[in-house]
């Protein structure tokens, strides 16, 4: 299996249900270098002559003999496993799975769950910001507070939200919902349930906003993990409220002008601090660029590894 033969396409393979706006980043920088790139939701929708098999994990399907000069099989991990069982799911991934040409992990701790045995070489891949973030024009602000995301995980933060509530704060949250979740706001006058929007469209959404909301449970693997909407938040020159884990704890280090981590915020009183916490603050973008899509995939390990990049 050559790795020097030219590659001039690239087929993704992805779960049907999954927001994935990295394969979107992924299209638009391959495009800048003549990579042809498809997406598809099952191996057998791949064609023959695929340059390079890149499958998102979840399940990663046996590669069928119609490809055996197929040049490259990627799996990609951008999450260790969630849920009930998840450690023993990510075992059977470890097991199960056939072996690739290479692997893209998330980070070296996503790298450690599943602690592959063999010797395929592994590259590490954040998650980034399209550029229009940091081009958010700020104007009248609408809300004090907005959360962009996964809005299930705000049931874990029924108290919080309620002192956000009473503290008289006002928040906006950008994310499909469930019932659970509208029965959560329906008790919150202060909060409102703006359903999802396309990604292009959020940055408009942080400009009516005072400050960005993360709220993340203290679990495995979330703790360990990137939360995309910080990086939006920043690249959108707001400031930050979080609640206290490791992964948001070690950015605030690199950005304690911007971020504030309150290890306490089911007390009205806690929200009410935020305000004299980020008196100072000014939206300052110098050096946030490393947070773009354009930055991470420049110097992404495996596209040099491909000669896909110069």
């Amino acid at each position: 299996m050559s790795k020097d033969i030219a590659i001039n396409s690239i087929c993704f393979i992805e779960p049907g249900k999954s927001y994935l706006p990295e394969l979107e980043a992924y299209t638009q920088f391959l495009s800048n270098f003549d990579i042809k790139v498809s997406r598809h939701t099952s191996v057998e929708q791949v064609p023959d002559d695929a340059g390079v098999i890149w499958i998102i994990c979840g399940k990663a399907p046996t590669i069928p003999k119609r490809f055996k000069n197929t040049p490259i099989v990627v799996h990609e991990y951008a999450s260790a496993s969630v849920g009930r069982f998840a450690f023993l799911k990510d075992k059977l991934k470890r097991l199960l799975h056939p072996k690739p040409t290479y692997r893209i992990f998330l980070n070296k701790w996503v790298e450690r769950q599943f602690n592959f045995k063999d010797k395929v070489p592994s590259f590490y891949r954040d998650m980034g910001v399209p550029d229009y973030f940091f081009n958010t024009e700020h104007s009248e602000k609408t809300y004090d507070f907005i959360y962009v995301g996964e809005t299930s995980r705000l049931l874990a933060f029924h108290a919080e939200l309620s002192a956000l509530n009473q503290a008289g704060k006002s928040l906006a949250i950008i994310g499909s919902f469930d019932k659970s979740v509208e029965d959560l706001v329906s008790t919150l006058p202060h909060v409102e349930l703006l359903g999802r929007k396309k990604q292009s469209e959020i940055p408009y959404f942080l400009s009516r906003a005072k400050t960005g909301l993360n709220l993340m449970p203290t679990e495995r693997p979330y703790v360990y993990q990137t939360a995309t909407k910080v990086y939006e938040y920043l690249a959108a020159g707001l400031p930050i409220l979080s609640n206290s884990y490791q992964w948001i704890d070690d950015l605030a280090s690199k950005h304690n002008e911007t971020i504030v981590v309150k290890k306490q915020l089911d007390i009205k009183e806690s929200w009410l601090q935020v305000d004299s916490a980020l008196i100072n603050f000014h939206p300052a973008k110098n050096g946030l660029e490393v947070y773009s899509w354009h930055a991470q995939l420049n110097s992404f390990g495996l596209f040099q590894a491909l000669k896909l990049v110069p």
